[in-house]
């Protein structure tokens, strides 16, 4: 969802004769924070699997997950 707001702000965002979005620093920037999102939600998902299985690491599951 953020990603998509920004993405969409970034196609309005004229720079000369092309969107913001166009350039290729942006895109990466981009793709980092994407993956930066999925990355935790995949963390999160992962702690929640460990409690539920009552796992002994759920402590360094967790901890990882609030990075």
């Amino acid at each position: 969802m953020v990603e998509q707001q920004a993405t969409n702000r970034l196609r309005q965002m004229p720079v000369g004769a092309e969107p913001l979005s166009s350039l290729q620093m942006v895109q990466d920037n981009l793709a980092d924070m994407a993956l930066e999102i999925d990355a935790a939600a995949l963390l999160i998902y992962r702690a929640a699997w460990a409690k539920d299985r009552a796992a002994s690491r759920i402590a360094r599951e967790a901890a990882m997950a609030k990075l």
